[in-house]
């Protein structure tokens, strides 16, 4: 039991096997993963739901609620920047960002 309870309460860098050191960095490896069958088919379902537009089928958007009058283009702006992000470079990131903290109007 005293065994037991030493490996409950010892820290995961005593054992050595659980340390890789790698680049003068100690990285610790889990011993133990939990795998909790209803949290991951709960995730699964969530996931085939958006991928089967389930959600905007049973909840349809009006155009009025899509278009709004003081931003018409406001959604399909956003949606193009959304689709736009993973083609970008590293310096076209920079340079929205700076566009973004200094507004000229």
């Amino acid at each position: 039991m005293r065994g037991r309870i030493e490996r409950e309460t010892s820290s995961p860098t005593e054992h050595a096997q659980d340390n890789i050191v790698a680049n003068q960095a100690l990285a610790t490896v889990p011993t133990s993963v939990r795998f909790d069958k209803t949290a991951e088919l709960e995730q699964a379902n969530v996931l085939y739901s958006l991928l089967e537009n389930k959600f905007s089928k049973r909840y349809p958007v009006s155009e009025r609620l899509m278009k709004p009058l003081s931003n018409p283009t406001y959604y399909i702006d956003l949606i193009r920047e959304l689709e736009d992000v993973p083609r970008r470079s590293r310096f076209r990131s920079m340079l929205n960002q700076w566009k973004g903290w200094l507004r000229f109007s």
